[in-house]
C-alpha cells in the first residue's frame, strides 16, 4: 500500500506529464520547459528552494516593473505558484550572436546569451532576471553588451 508521500510524488509527476512540454534548458537551481497548452509561454520548474525563491522574486520583479517604461526589457510573467515551484513565462528564441544588441540597459549585470532572446513579438527580451539585475539599480542608462555563452 502506498503511503501518502508516494501518492503525493506520483500525483505531482502525472500533473507535470499533463502541462509539460519538451526540456528547453536547465540551470543549477530550476529547469525550463514547453508549455503544453501554449506555444508561446514556458514553465520553469524549481528543483530546490532557491529555485522557487528566483521564481518568486522573478515573478515580483516582473509585477512590479509590469507598469513601467521598463518592462519592454523583461519576458513577460504570467503566474507563479504560491510555493515558488512553478512560473510560467513568455517564451523566447534565441538567435546567432550578431543579432544580439551592442548595448543593453546598465541594470542587467549577467550577459550570458542563453538569459536573453526574443519573444513572439520579435522584441528583445531578458528571460532570465532572478539574480542578473537591479544591482545597478534601474536607469535608462545603456552600456556595451559583452554576451558570452556556456553552450
Amino acid at each position: 500500500m502506498e503511503n501518502n508521500f508516494e501518492k503525493y510524488v506520483a500525483d505531482l509527476n502525472d500533473f507535470e506529464a499533463l502541462i509539460l512540454g519538451k526540456r528547453l534548458g536547465f540551470g543549477i537551481h530550476r529547469d525550463v520547459y514547453e508549455f503544453y497548452f501554449s506555444d508561446d509561454k514556458v514553465i520553469k520548474v524549481a528543483n530546490c528552494s532557491e529555485g522557487r525563491a528566483q521564481n518568486q522574486l522573478e515573478y515580483r520583479i516582473w509585477d512590479e516593473l509590469s507598469n513601467s517604461d521598463y518592462k519592454k526589457w523583461f519576458a513577460k510573467c504570467y503566474g507563479v505558484s504560491v510555493n515558488g515551484k512553478y512560473l510560467i513565462q513568455e517564451r523566447i528564441k534565441m538567435k546567432e550572436l550578431v543579432k544580439y544588441p551592442k548595448t543593453i540597459p546598465d541594470f542587467f549585470t549577467d550577459t550570458k546569451r542563453e538569459n536573453y532572446g526574443w519573444n513572439s513579438k520579435n522584441k528583445f527580451v531578458c528571460c532570465d532576471y532572478s539574480l542578473t539585475i537591479i544591482t545597478n539599480g534601474i536607469t535608462s542608462k545603456m552600456k556595451k553588451a559583452n554576451w558570452y555563452s556556456d553552450v
